[in-house]
C-alpha cells in the first residue's frame, strides 16, 4: 500500500524510523522530501544541473543499497548534506584531474612529444597529486581545488564558502605546503 503523504510535512525522525524498518515507502518519501534541496545544493557547487542530478541520484542509490540507517543518526538533513558534500568534492577532484589530463595531452600533442614514457610519468604524477589531495584535510582540499582548478580568488572562495578571507588564505598555504612536501618526498600513490 502506498503512503499518501506530503513528504515535506513528515519529520526526519519518522523517515528514519521507516528506513530502519526497510520500508520502501519511507525511502520514497525521503527521496521526495530531499531531492530538490540536495540537487540545488549540488548545483551551487558544480554549476551543472545534469551533473548535480546525477550526483544526487547516485547518492540515493548508494544509500539504499548500503542500508545506511542501520546505525543511529541524529540529524537526517545533516547526514544527507555531509554525504552529498563528500560526493561533490570527489566529483570536483575527478573533473579537475580529467581536465588536467586533457589539457596536458593536448599540449603534448601540439608539441609533438607524446611518448609512452612521458604519458606514464604524467599518470604517475597525477596519481601522486590525487593521493596527496585525499590525505589533505577536507577544508584545505576544497580551497585548493577551487583556487587552482577553478581559478577562484581567495575573496571569491571566502564568499562562496562563507569563511573569512584570512582563513581561506591560511588553508590554501597549508594545502600548497602539504603538496610540495609530500610530492617532493615521493608519496606513493
Amino acid at each position: 500500500m502506498r503512503i499518501l503523504a506530503n513528504p515535506a510535512n513528515l519529520s526526519d525522525q519518522y523517515l528514519i524510523l521507516c528506513l530502519q524498518k526497510r520500508d520502501r515507502n519511507g525511502f520514497e518519501l525521503l527521496y521526495q522530501k530531499y531531492w530538490g534541496t540536495l540537487t540545488g545544493f549540488a548545483y551551487s557547487y558544480i554549476h551543472s544541473y545534469e551533473a548535480a542530478e546525477e550526483i544526487v541520484q547516485e547518492l540515493f542509490i548508494h544509500l539504499y543499497a548500503k542500508e545506511f540507517l542501520l546505525r543511529p543518526i541524529t540529524s537526517l538533513k545533516a547526514y544527507l548534506h555531509r554525504a552529498l558534500r563528500n560526493r561533490i568534492i570527489n566529483y570536483i577532484r575527478d573533473q579537475a584531474i580529467y581536465k588536467k589530463h586533457i589539457s596536458k595531452a593536448a599540449l603534448k600533442e601540439n608539441c609533438g612529444s607524446n611518448t609512452a614514457i612521458s604519458a606514464l610519468d604524467l599518470i604517475d604524477t597525477e596519481k601522486k597529486i590525487g593521493h596527496c589531495l585525499s590525505l589533505m584535510s577536507e577544508n584545505c582540499r576544497i580551497v585548493f581545488i577551487l583556487n587552482r582548478e577553478y581559478r577562484l580568488t581567495i575573496r571569491e572562495i571566502a564568499a562562496h564558502l562563507k569563511k573569512p578571507e584570512d582563513t581561506v588564505e591560511k588553508q590554501l598555504r597549508r594545502a600548497v605546503s602539504f603538496l610540495k612536501k609530500n610530492i617532493l618526498s615521493g608519496v606513493e600513490g
